[in-house]
């Protein structure tokens, strides 16, 4: 899981895997094993170290496509604001597609930047059956995101679907994620409340997965 960071000392702060204690919100999602007790102690392993000052940030995950939306999760505060991915329609050939508005997606995380958050953007390879076109559409939001993100000098963690939703137990179809954002945010459930809202779903569990993997190396003292 990659780190992109506007800034860097000497160390390198992804030099070995630590392990975190589990906040409340994630407790239910811990392997159990023979015994019936979490993993290690009730713990998760976690692949890099963020320093304090990004464990005390706002998260902010991102699912980067059509349907997709981004979402500020403050763990502190217990706040969370959600906007779809923006977009508009064009022509094309003898009907019409959707596209992204490139311009307004901008203009949000622009409006977040002041508080600073540490973005958690998912990174989705090919998917089956997707024309090049598609692809290469997905891929030009992705870079956007990127673009963004650095231009404002937000640290940037890329995580793959796979790796987000085993941790979270996310399984089976889009709906089952609004199901298990229902599950572990009940408080801000009311923001996913149809099956075409399962991009806002998504996007808060990925900040949600983030939260985890930052701020929980708080209390451990981690520079």
């Amino acid at each position: 899981m990659a780190a992109l960071t506007p800034e860097r000392d000497k160390r390198d702060i992804r030099d070995k895997p630590h392990s975190v204690p589990l906040p409340e919100a994630l407790r239910d999602v811990a392997e159990r094993d023979g015994t019936g007790q979490p993993p290690l102690g009730g713990v998760l392993s976690v692949p890099h170290r963020p320093r304090l000052a990004e464990a005390r940030r706002p998260i902010l995950g991102i699912d980067p496509g059509l349907t997709g939306a981004l979402a500020l999760y403050d763990a502190a505060a217990d706040s969370l604001d959600i906007e779809d991915v923006p977009t508009f329609m064009v022509r094309s050939g003898k009907g019409r597609k959707t596209v992204v508005d490139y311009y307004s997606l901008a203009r949000i995380v622009d409006a977040w930047a002041p508080r600073n958050p540490v973005v958690w953007l998912e990174q989705v390879g090919t998917r089956p059956g997707e024309g090049a076109v598609g692809a290469f559409s997905f891929g030009r939001t992705f870079g956007l995101l990127l673009g963004v993100a650095a231009a404002h000098f937000l640290t940037v963690e890329l995580v793959t679907p796979a790796t987000w939703k085993a941790a979270l137990k996310v399984k089976g179809d889009k709906d089952v994620s609004r199901q298990r954002a229902s599950a572990l945010l009940p408080r801000h459930s009311g923001n996913w409340p149809l099956v075409k809202h399962d991009g806002r779903a998504e996007a808060a569990l990925i900040a949600l997965y983030g939260s985890h993997h930052v701020g929980g190396l708080a209390d451990r003292g981690a520079p």
